[in-house]
């Protein structure tokens, strides 16, 4: 299960599934309540035409199914329980604070100001290189999870049209940049840009490449837009295990809680026919 945590938050940010995280605590005090056990007893009357237990049997059938029911709801809410608090634990705070990749360029965007920027195109690139190009990165999850081919796609039109910019700005201002940019091969025979050999300079900036950083981040003005759709993106697929486990959690969770629901809807819908 691979959803993402913009999809997890439906569940995780809700303020009653909240409330499941104190389910394992205190649960078992409601099982081992008679009294609360007694208040919440199924209708013996039902339980007798369902279960076709009558008379004296009726009412130990009816405190059976009663407590098999607790049972259920227990461990379905505590897995659920379990799922929100891992939610709230490893889902990044832009995902728990902004409903949308269009909320968070709203609230991000007005912020880029120069160094920022700087800021946000080395983190974009690092994301880049560190999920396709890090060879020496141990993988445990694979890398369509964490950086799915849509990521992948826009990071490469994106980078791809900022280096040709950057070539035409070279070009007009016969600036040094783009010789220098071919030395590092940036551009193949063909004229066409080394995206991989890109990424590479931006993540590790050293002194005799410094000038090349520069000059693409000032000209990855304008695409403030791409950039951060490309972070809220990353951010989104980001920890793929954790997001497998809760998502899990709350498969489970909600397939335990819907059992006797389902199983009440047969033995009524049998006993009406029968």
């Amino acid at each position: 299960m691979n959803a993402k945590w913009s999809v997890l938050r439906t569940l995780g940010s809700s303020r009653i599934l909240a409330f499941s995280v104190f389910v394992p605590f205190l649960g078992f005090l409601i099982l081992f309540n008679q009294q609360i056990v007694d208040w919440l007893l199924l209708s013996p009357l039902f339980v007798g035409r369902t279960s076709g237990n009558l008379g004296e049997a009726t009412i130990e059938a009816t405190r059976e199914a009663t407590l098999n029911r607790l049972y259920i709801a227990y461990f379905g809410l505590s897995l659920l329980g379990i799922g929100s608090f891992l939610f709230s634990i490893f889902c990044p705070g832009e995902i728990k604070e902004l409903n949308s990749a269009s909320e968070y360029i709203s609230y991000e965007k007005p912020l880029v100001s120069q160094p920022r920027l700087s800021l946000l195109v080395a983190t974009v690139a690092v994301d880049y290189w560190s999920n396709l190009i890090n060879p020496s990165k141990l993988r445990t999850a694979p890398k369509s999870w964490s950086y799915p081919a849509e990521i992948a796609a826009l990071f490469q039109v994106t980078f791809v049209q900022i280096a040709e910019s950057l070539r035409v700005h070279d070009e007009e201002t016969k600036s040094s940049v783009h010789e220098s940019s071919n030395h590092f091969g940036i551009w193949n025979a063909r004229a066409e840009v080394q995206l991989d050999t890109v990424v590479d300079l931006l993540v590790n900036v050293r002194r005799y490449n410094r000038a090349f950083y520069e000059e693409f981040v000032r000209s990855s003005q304008g695409y403030e837009i791409d950039l951060l759709t490309l972070r809220y993106m990353v951010l989104d697929c980001s920890r793929p295990l954790a997001r497998a486990l809760i998502a899990t959690l709350y498969f489970l969770g909600f397939g335990i809680l819907l059992y006797p629901t389902v199983t009440t809807f047969v033995q009524i819908l049998t006993s009406l026919i029968l």
